[in-house]
């Protein structure tokens, strides 16, 4: 074979191998991108009428609310069943909707003790679109709240770096560390260095060079 054959022969094998590592790299992306499209059967974007839908009436709902005498916000939570929690009843006149957090019971935990787990649901208060899903399992289970870009309730912050690397923001606040990944739109709340909460919320759209950098280029790395 000459020399010219030889050098048109590798550069079609380059050629191959570059096209196929490239519609590998692109059909991973398009699986990362859908896996952050959603959490827990609501998709970000979903009208608050489609989330109704998927998950039924929820058990309670939240709205900011500034304590004067810690001078800080916090969440006030009421139950949508009068008879099941009078005190913290919805108010007179109130409706579901008018309410931008709704809080539904993570399933398979309706047994729980109050407060262990939930599923909460966030929408914009101009579009009544979903920006914002969060999971709590304060038991750090595994098979309770879903799994979000790879990590579960109860892995560690070890874990959480190791399969998504350097996050882009760390805040602490009392017993809790959160870790947050802006790039990709998912935010993790650990406490004595275990996951308990997860979060999805609205990431910047094209994420391709996100998906090369954090999953793509690690992997070389490694």
């Amino acid at each position: 074979m000459s020399r010219t054959r030889k050098v048109v022969s590798w550069t079609t094998v380059g050629v191959v191998a570059a096209a196929i590592a490239w519609t590998v790299a692109w059909w991973g992306f398009v699986r990362f991108e859908a896996a952050l499209g959603g959490y827990a059967n609501v998709r970000l974007s979903d009208h608050r009428k489609e989330v109704l839908f998927r998950l039924g009436y929820p058990p309670a709902v939240a709205e900011a609310e500034f304590n004067t005498e810690t001078r800080r916000w916090a969440q006030r939570v009421f139950t949508t069943d009068r008879a099941v929690d009078p005190r913290n009843a919805l108010p007179e006149g109130k409706r579901i909707d008018d309410y931008n957090e709704w809080e539904f019971h993570v399933p398979g935990t309706a047994g729980d003790e109050p407060g262990q787990s939930s599923l909460r649901v966030t929408f914009s208060k101009d579009t009544d679109h979903v920006v914002e899903v969060s999971c709590v399992d304060m038991l750090k289970r595994p098979d309770i709240c879903p799994a979000l870009a790879g990590i579960r309730a109860g892995d560690s912050e070890e874990r959480v770096r190791s399969v998504l690397g350097s996050p882009t923001h760390l805040s602490f606040e009392s017993v809790n560390k959160t870790i947050r990944y802006d790039d990709l739109g998912v935010e993790f709340v650990l406490t004595r260095g275990y996951v308990y909460g997860l979060t999805l919320f609205n990431a910047p759209r094209h994420r391709f060079a996100t998906f090369l950098h954090r999953y793509v280029g690690r992997a070389f790395r490694r």
